[in-house]
């Protein structure tokens, strides 16, 4: 693994809010800051928010087939098998968006319908609906917590 990640600093990532399509900012995804947090030894997913600060929304990380938002491993640059999309609980605007986040990891479900319902989920209310139905299954509901910026624009 190199020491920095071969990635713009900011770095920058497509995500789903409310069925929308938006970008969020990873502030330190080329850093060599060894208080990263690496997520799945591939995606710097920048510093662990303090215990001390309360989160206050979620972030799912669907890696679920179909998915297409992101293909290459923050730590190395080169392509993965861990493709994903991400679907953000909250962004500027509402009462519970200051920035922190839950990441929360989920894959296919046992009644998970195929890649083309990848984008379908693109809503913390379609990702929890798709967790009710068994299309979705939570991998890790603690992956880690994260310090990302949503940008509507």
């Amino acid at each position: 693994m190199r020491d920095r990640a071969p990635v713009p600093n900011p770095y920058i990532e497509p995500a789903f809010y409310d069925g929308q399509l938006v970008h969020f900012l990873l502030p330190s995804a080329a850093s060599a800051n060894p208080n990263d947090q690496v997520v799945a030894d591939c995606f710097r997913v920048g510093p662990r928010v303090p215990a001390a600060v309360p989160i206050r929304a979620n972030v799912y990380v669907l890696l679920i087939p179909g998915a297409d938002q992101e293909s290459a491993c923050s730590t190395t640059g080169e392509p993965t098998t861990l493709v994903h999309n991400h679907v953000f609980g909250a962004a500027p605007g509402d009462p519970d968006y200051d920035g922190h986040f839950l990441l929360i990891l989920l894959g296919p479900g046992p009644n998970y319908p195929g890649p083309q319902a990848a984008a379908s989920y693109n809503s913390e209310a379609a990702v929890q609906a798709g967790i009710a139905a068994g299309e979705l299954a939570v991998i890790d509901p603690d992956a880690a917590h994260v310090h990302w910026v949503v940008m509507l624009r």
